[in-house]
Formats: structure tokens, sequence, C-alpha cells
């Protein structure tokens, strides 16, 4: 079980669910982003992902059980 807030802000070092176009979905850490792209860390292996905002159809800061 994940819990997500959609209305709380992504900062820098947060972790985010991506739902992109295509359906699939990914967990990576959020690490900034622009009108035109989101950059995205992923542990395993090592890498930044940028991936383009056309791909994404939604973004969700995930949030501990305590948090709102």
């Amino acid at each position: 079980i994940v819990h997500v807030n959609p209305n709380r802000p992504l900062t820098s070092g947060c972790f985010v669910v991506v739902e992109l176009t295509d359906g699939r979905g990914m967990i990576k850490q959020f690490v900034k982003q622009d009108d035109k792209r989101v950059v995205l860390r992923q542990f395993k292996p090592e890498q930044q992902l940028v991936i383009s905002r056309a791909e994404i159809a939604r973004i969700c800061r995930i949030v501990g059980s305590a948090e709102t």
C-alpha cells in the first residue's frame, strides 16, 4: 500500500508515484521539473530519468501514514 497526497507540493528529494499516459506506473525520487520535463532519480541502476510532461498523466507525492 502506498499513501499519496495529490495536493502536497513536490519538493526535491520527495518520493512520487508517476502514472504515464500509456498506463505504466513507477515510483521514483523527484529531483526537479520545468514546463516541459520532469527529472526523477532511480536507485538500481543509479541514474536520472528525464520524462517529457506530455508522457505523464499524473504525478503524486508519496506521504507517510502520519502525513496528510
